[in-house]
């Protein structure tokens, strides 16, 4: 007999075309209320000289240290200027004009969703002279009023993690707390997770956002693919969002971005353990369970090269790739009680009383509340039995095959397997200074196979998923830059249980 699963995709696009980012500035200057993009940063600042006397038309550069992008604008009539849609990442940011020495600023360290001030103040000298500007204080975000903390690369990769599953961390952003609710799921439960509730809400009332795309599963209101660790380059949990582009939910955002690639090759393979080795017996049985857990993968990035043909290195092409397994056999040990074969004809005669319900009555004196007799012989007649409830007993219940364990007398042995691949494609590309693009593909496939309560009745799980990204971006000017975004979430949940014959 079997049942067939029922299928449930949920799927959302996300179009963010010019209405939700042309930015028009100057006129008066820059506007004073940014709107950051979600899965990026901002820079912004004032351009002066040494008497505080604001310094139009300046130069200025941002330049990524590992894959060595340059982005380019200039400051308005006051002095302002603005670079939007910038990764997280490592930069250096210098500011030129004509009649004043190139001021620098040393490495620093922008994170998701950041808007950050720098203002330089120029001193008079030639522009071969630089001065570099050795104490970076910390950024401060004064331009929104958002809060939340990024999770950077390093706690990814360093804390340990029960199945890498990158959720354990979100209790690190502040006015985060483990308090999951029992509606509470996921496409794929692999390892030690957390839901968690964000400044006091229920913890399905969060948002799940991979570079800035929607990954939100609908039917549970948590991630559709979850991220690979080791994909991670940050993330953030926003909470009193200001701006509409992380609304639509009470508690917070979770804001998560994928790494890219650079201009030098870079991997790393991994695998993670678990066995019965070193596991002690179960006293009540003859072996020891098995117990078998694998997780294993890799990452890769860098310039898309083919020799002869195209330098991803020289004309700013970069990939990363990531894959992630897992293998998972838990120890079956499930006590249960069925009916022997003399039971199954109504001889209960080793077992607890059995009462006749039909000679059950009514009794004021009785503490129950009635009084009934024992079948005799602890004995159901076979007038009483229901020979369409001993054939369906018959055929879906195990026999018995244990003994030992109180009045225990079946194990359900039934072999428990799951198993889950994960992978992403990343592809970045800058055309020049004023084009960049990237897109991104994840997906998921997690199906678990095993025992539905009971050795003759069989479950198996299985829950693909995919998520995917494209983002364009052009900067017109100083004055007005043009960003459109397409994102998919695909989610599947398919459930089937049968029963296996079995005949006494």
């Amino acid at each position: 007999m079997e049942m067939p699963g029922n299928g449930v995709r949920r799927s959302l696009l996300t179009l963010r075309a010019a209405a939700i980012m042309v930015i028009l500035v100057f006129g008066q200057g820059l506007v004073s209320r940014l709107a950051a993009q979600i899965s990026t940063a901002t820079v912004t600042g004032t351009v002066m000289d040494s008497t505080g006397a604001v310094v139009p038309g300046a130069n200025l550069m941002l330049r990524n240290v590992d894959t060595h992008v340059d982005r380019t604008t200039s400051s308005d009539s006051a002095g302002r200027y603005l670079i939007l849609d910038v990764r997280p990442g490592r930069y250096t940011l210098q500011a030129s004009a004509q009649g004043f020495r190139v001021a620098q600023l040393e490495v620093f360290k922008l994170v998701v969703n950041q808007t950050v001030n720098f203002d330089f103040k120029l001193e008079v000298g030639t522009m071969q002279q630089v001065v570099e500007v050795h104490a970076v204080a910390t950024a401060l975000q004064t331009s929104t009023a958002e809060l939340g903390a990024a999770v950077t690369e390093r706690a990814v990769s360093d804390l340990p993690l029960n199945g890498r599953n990158f959720t354990e961390l979100l209790l690190l952003a502040p006015g985060t707390g483990p308090v999951n609710v029992s509606q509470a799921g996921q496409t794929a439960p692999v390892g030690t997770f957390v839901l968690p509730a964000v400044n006091g809400q229920t913890n399905r009332s969060n948002m799940w956002v991979t570079d800035g795309v929607v990954n939100q599963q609908a039917v549970w209101s948590t991630y559709g693919v979850p991220p690979i660790a080791d994909a991670i380059q940050e993330f953030k949990v926003q909470s009193h969002n200001d701006t509409a582009e992380v609304g639509g939910v009470l508690g917070g955002t979770v804001n998560v971005v994928t790494k890219s690639g650079t201009d030098t090759l870079h991997g790393s393979l991994w695998e993670f353990v678990k066995n019965d080795n070193f596991n002690a017996r179960n006293f009540f049985l003859a072996n020891v369970s098995a117990f078998h857990q694998n997780q294993f993968g890799g990452v890769g990035g860098g310039p898309v090269v083919i020799p002869k043909v195209y330098d991803g290195k020289k004309h700013h092409t970069f990939f990363f790739l990531a894959f992630q397994a897992y293998r998972y056999t838990p120890p079956s040990n499930a006590f249960g009680i069925v009916p022997t074969a003399k039971e199954l004809n109504g001889d209960f005669s080793a077992a607890q009383p059995i009462y006749d319900p039909f000679t059950t009555v009514a009794s004021p004196t009785s503490s129950s509340g009635y009084v009934r007799t024992v079948f005799s012989g602890n004995r159901i007649p076979a007038n009483q039995v229901q020979p369409i409830m001993v054939a369906y007993a018959k055929e879906t219940l195990p026999l018995p095959n244990f003994s030992g364990v109180g009045n225990y007398n079946t194990l359900d042995v039934t072999p428990s397997f799951t198993k889950q691949n994960e992978y992403l494609i990343r592809l970045d590309q800058n055309i020049g200074q004023k084009d960049q693009f990237w897109f991104r593909f994840s997906g998921l496939r997690y199906q678990s196979f095993g025992s539905g309560g009971f050795t003759t009745e069989l479950s198996t799980t299985d829950h693909p998923g995919e998520n995917f990204g494209a983002s364009w971006m052009h900067t017109f000017g100083p004055q007005t830059v043009l960003q459109v975004q397409f994102g998919r979430i695909m989610v599947h949940n398919n459930y089937t249980k049968s029963l296996s014959v079995n005949n006494y």
